[in-house]
């Protein structure tokens, strides 16, 4: 035991040796958990501090877990399978993937002060709130400013020294949400208050990410690059981009954003420029479909209460209910089809039958 009641524990290069078949204890991934995150809780169940879980697995010092989070070797995939137990998909699945988006995460740095952005965000209510406390997927990006669940801002340094997350880097057996730095315990971080403006503005640009995310416009898309230099865009003095600023600066460039969002507007793209235009002048996908869900609700006989709740905008839920917006249209179309069959089978008929 070290000083100050802590306990200490030393590298142990036989450890794959010594459990050849399966590490002793597995832990539950999360819903939305950092594979990073997951491997903190991994090595502190099977009593290694998480720098000595990089030693075992081979990948050395610095920003190992964090590394794995944005490319996972298959390699290391097979040890973490074979070893935990855990189905490859799902340890895959807790990692940042690919693709025209990733260029919005947070840069892989770890720095004290507070003038640049580190690597992970994190909202102290929800690591309050859990049973474990981990670290989310949807931290990491540069565009999330807020929790929708708890409405606060989020936050990227502790508190106590200032400095950013770094359980990668802790070789005490102490859970990754004490700072590895100072011990200052990240749950009880004072909360981030936000305008409600601030966080309309925030959830209209998740929004328009999630939107083009899923009608495949990311790759042919410009709000990408727009989201990045949003910065400069405001503040044309302002030398650095999106993924560069503190969380508290990158708050405050969405706060001192129009409510129209007018620099990521524009598009290359008709299409894609005509549905960003209509989410950022309506506040939001909910309210932009809000007619279509009219139209639907009324062509299916539904009940006022469905109808408001399939278009409510809810921050926690991330927005419109889209599964009941869809089973309406497949419906409503359905109808439709039947009822022009109908007719034309009827015309179809002879005079005399008719």
């Amino acid at each position: 035991m070290a000083g100050g009641g802590r306990f200490v524990v030393e590298p142990q290069p036989r450890y794959r040796e010594l459990q050849a078949d399966r590490w002793p204890v597995t832990v539950a991934p999360q819903d939305d958990e950092l594979l990073s995150s997951w491997l903190h809780r991994l090595a502190l169940a099977n009593g290694l501090a998480p720098r000595h879980l990089g030693d075992v697995l081979g990948l050395g010092a610095g920003m190992w877990s964090a590394r794995l989070d944005c490319a996972l070797p298959d390699g290391t995939l097979d040890v973490l399978n074979q070893q935990t137990g855990v189905a490859r998909e799902r340890i895959a699945m807790m990692t940042l993937g690919a693709g025209p988006g990733t260029r919005l995460l947070l840069p892989l740095r770890h720095v004290a002060g507070r003038s640049a952005a580190t690597w992970l965000q994190f909202c102290p209510d929800c690591l309050a709130g859990d049973d474990v406390p981990y670290f989310r997927r949807r931290w990491r990006w540069a565009t999330r400013i807020l929790c929708w669940e708890h409405g606060c801002g989020l936050r990227d340094r502790c508190p106590g020294c200032g400095d950013g997350i770094a359980a990668f880097a802790q070789r005490d057996l102490i859970a990754q949400h004490f700072c590895s730095r100072c011990g200052h315990d990240l749950r009880i971080a004072p909360r981030v208050r936000l305008l409600a403006a601030t966080r309309r503005k925030a959830k209209v640009i998740d929004d328009l990410c999630r939107f083009e995310a899923a009608r495949g416009f990311a790759a042919k898309s410009s709000l990408t690059e727009r989201l990045i230099h949003l910065p400069h865009a405001i503040s044309p003095v302002v030398p650095h981009v999106l993924t560069q600023l503190s969380a508290a600066a990158r708050i405050g460039c969405i706060d001192r954003l129009d409510f129209g969002l007018t620099p990521l507007r524009p598009d290359d793209v008709a299409t894609i420029a005509f549905w960003r235009d209509r989410i950022a002048r309506a506040g939001g996908v909910a309210k932009t479909l809000e007619p279509l869900c009219e139209l639907l609700c009324r062509g299916l006989a539904m009940p006022r209460e469905v109808c408001r709740k399939t278009r409510r905008a809810d921050l926690d839920a991330g927005g419109l209910d889209l599964n009941t917006l869809s089973g309406a249209y497949v419906a409503v179309r359905a109808r439709r089809q039947r009822q022009l069959a109908m007719r034309n089978s009827a015309s179809s008929l002879p005079a005399s039958a008719a």
